[in-house]
């Protein structure tokens, strides 16, 4: 396990943050930073992430935890010394939240993940029709490219699915490189396809089917 690249997922109800919060008392700094966050759900969301942290130091380097083992870069981005590492969080469906990681030895690359939710609920007044028109009409959320993919699908809500997935490879392209959205434009990262989404083809993985560019900033 510890020269391989490890991938897991935590799931957790709303009512295991008590005892979730407590394995984080190693660290009061950890449970410091978790308590900055009154809204129950999001609360929850950090601490799996920040136990997420911590479970893979333990696994890949075989370490105790302890109070200074993660720190962050300049956007955010966790450091965990000897790891390449990155986590997403998500609310799912229902009082369940979710926390994805992926991490590995540091072997000089640099990983990024994100979560897309497949026919997430809109939070808006109006149609999915009049939505997706509203996200194509801000240039930071995609490009011509990507638009141009997005709706060759045959209904909104495959539109919608597909505009989800792209924004999680750009997500996930700016956890990897440490930027963040607030120090690379999202609409800077141009992604092209080749198949369908795993998902439509039952799960396979073909791990040469999405490829991007990033172009120059026009800042």
């Amino acid at each position: 396990m510890s020269n391989s690249l490890l991938r897991f997922y935590l799931l957790a109800e709303k009512g295991m943050r008590p005892v979730l919060f407590n394995a984080l008392s190693f660290a009061q700094q950890e449970q410091q930073y978790c308590s900055e966050i009154s809204e129950a759900n999001a609360q929850l969301r950090r601490i799996l992430g920040r136990l997420s942290l911590y479970y893979s130091r333990k696994v890949i380097l075989g370490a105790a935890p302890n109070e200074k083992s993660v720190r962050f870069g300049e956007n955010g981005k966790p450091i965990v010394d000897g790891l390449n590492i990155s986590i997403s969080h998500a609310a799912t469906l229902g009082d369940m939240q979710l926390c994805v990681c992926t991490a590995s030895k540091d072997i000089g690359a640099e990983y990024g993940i994100d979560i897309a939710l497949r026919d997430k609920p809109i939070n808006w007044k109006s149609s999915p029709e009049v939505f997706i028109s509203k996200l194509r009409m801000n240039k930071s959320m995609g490009t011509p490219n990507e638009w141009d993919q997005i709706m060759a699908k045959n209904s909104v809500n495959e539109q919608l699915n597909e505009f989800y997935r792209f924004w999680a490879v750009k997500e996930s392209v700016l956890k990897a490189t440490g930027a963040g959205a607030s120090a690379m434009r999202p609409s800077r990262i141009d992604i092209f396809t080749e198949t369908e989404h795993p998902f439509e083809l039952g799960g396979d993985l073909h791990l040469e089917d999405t490829s991007f560019l990033i172009g120059k900033s026009t800042c």
